[in-house]
């Protein structure tokens, strides 16, 4: 099967920034009891629908439980899980893993007095299959887990980024398959620290974003990005913000660029109209910047997390209290590829309501978590919004500044049971082979075959009728060569 790819374009730009209309909601979904629930992180499931992670005091052992949902794409619940005892746990990230099941992070314990680090791998059905606890049990927590990928596509681990007791650094965990610790890294500052995001990069490294305390004043904070090789060793550090007492910025979510740069999601005091306001940061493949923006009005605006659009651009969700219905609201910004404006829309009602994550599917629409106390079952519940695709087809792969390198992506989803997408990116135009071949080698069939232009590319595998198994796909593009190992499951 062959499947041509057009180039998704959100707005034609003229010279100056172009404003265009937000997407509309296509639906929200609450999730909870006569508690307080809420959730922290999303992420895609096998079947196509959503995996999140949050807390619960409705429902679980007591106090507050770690809160799973599993849902289908339209945000009907399949599946509830809550994780704890008597103290209270949180659940604060998950990834689906390729056995497809899920990876959980978190803190739990006696908190607010002591916590320890908690991570949970379960099944497809969110059954624990194994639990840890790391680190002293005096404010440990997990911020962020990301699975570890090998050069041949294999899951074999996972990178944790956290906060460990009263240890002044940032925190790194690496674990086997299994959960056990290969080595802990810490990376020492002057004072405090959270090491709230790590993604992997494209050389097997580390990326680490958070916050420090600056000097001697516990109330002031900057921005920190750490670079690690593939077994924690620290490789250089960048500090943006402002070191004056009493100016607090801090960063929640990276990911790595296509150009081997980094996008960042934050909150700022430093800059902006006042307040906290979003903070937007790219930055070359050192961690200098290349471009900073912020977004908000004269009251408290945040950005959590942030994620890469089909047209190179960004999207970043958080909640505002400068703009909205009121109180505090979900704040969702759209950017071109530079960080200018394309969009803001917010999303709540008369109480607070507020983002902690947004993904973005192959169809560009945009899926939201967080919380909200305006509507639902109690005082606060999870929040799930899916807001329309921005975007129009059009016959011009030109249209975007291509991408500095050849790149291969991870199959989405991996493991998968219908059909996966399979994304690339091309420098420049080249004659193009993407094929899938079995575990003996033999070609099973070709996606993609012939001349394409630059730009960001990609490939629909539909294998309603091959058998379930490992697979592996090859992008051929001149000179270059790579290939990728998926998995099959029915």
């Amino acid at each position: 099967m062959i499947t041509k790819y057009f180039i998704i374009v959100a707005v034609l730009f003229m010279a100056s920034i172009a404003f265009s209309q937000a997407p509309e909601t296509l639906w929200t979904r609450t999730y909870g009891g006569a508690d307080e629930d809420g959730a922290h992180s999303i992420c895609f499931n096998g079947s196509a629908g959503y995996a999140i992670i949050g807390y619960t005091k409705s429902f679980g052992a007591g106090n507050r439980d770690i809160y799973f949902l599993k849902t289908t794409p339209f945000g009907d619940t399949i599946q509830t899980m809550t994780y704890g005892g008597a103290g209270e746990e949180c659940g604060y990230y998950i990834k689906h893993t390729m056995d497809d099941g899920y990876i959980i992070t978190g803190y739990g314990g006696g908190y607010p007095t002591h916590s320890a680090l908690l991570i949970h791998k379960t099944d497809a059905g969110g059954n624990i299959i194994w639990s840890k606890s790391y680190g002293p049990d005096y404010w440990s927590f997990g911020y962020c887990v990301q699975p570890v990928i090998d050069d041949a596509g294999i899951e074999t681990g996972y990178i944790i980024s956290a906060r460990l007791g009263d240890v002044n650094g940032h925190c790194l965990l690496k674990t086997d398959i299994n959960g056990d610790t290969l080595w802990t890294r810490v990376y020492p500052v002057s004072y405090n620290a959270c090491a709230l995001a790590v993604d992997q990069t494209q050389d097997k490294g580390y990326i680490i974003a958070g916050c420090s305390g600056a000097g001697t004043f516990e109330t002031s904070w900057n921005v920190d990005l750490i670079k690690a090789d593939s077994i924690g060793v620290w490789k250089w550090t960048r500090v943006y913000g402002d070191r004056r007492y009493g100016y607090d910025d801090a960063a929640y979510s990276i990911e790595q660029t296509s150009d081997r740069g980094y996008i960042i999601a934050a909150i700022t005091m430093t800059y902006g109209m006042g307040g906290y306001d979003a903070w937007l940061i790219k930055t070359d493949v050192n961690g200098e910047i290349l471009w900073a923006r912020t977004y908000g009005g004269t009251a408290e605006d945040c950005g959590f997390s942030v994620a890469r659009t089909v047209d190179g651009g960004y999207v970043m969700s958080g909640h505002t209290e400068s703009f909205g219905e009121g109180g505090r609201d979900v704040y969702v910004i759209r950017t071109n590829c530079r960080g200018d404006t394309l969009w803001t829309k917010t999303i709540g009602g008369p109480n607070d309501d507020a983002s902690y994550q947004i993904l973005v599917t192959n169809k560009g629409e945009y899926v939201i978590v967080g919380y909200t106390e305006s509507f639902g079952a109690g005082g606060r519940d999870v929040y799930l919004i899916k807001l329309a695709s921005d975007i129009v087809y059009v016959d011009d792969e030109n249209y975007f500044s291509a991408p500095v390198d050849f790149v291969l992506r991870q199959n989405n989803p991996n493991p998968f049971n219908a059909s996966t997408i399979i994304k690339y990116e091309l420098p420049h135009q080249s004659q193009v082979s993407i094929a899938v071949y079995d575990i003996l080698g033999r070609r099973i069939t070709t996606l993609q075959d012939g001349l394409q232009p630059a730009g960001y590319h990609q490939a629909l595998w539909r294998a309603e009728d091959v058998a379930s198994g490992v697979y592996f796909y090859k992008l051929q593009a001149g000179e270059y060569s790579e290939s990728k190992k998926m998995i099959l499951v029915k």
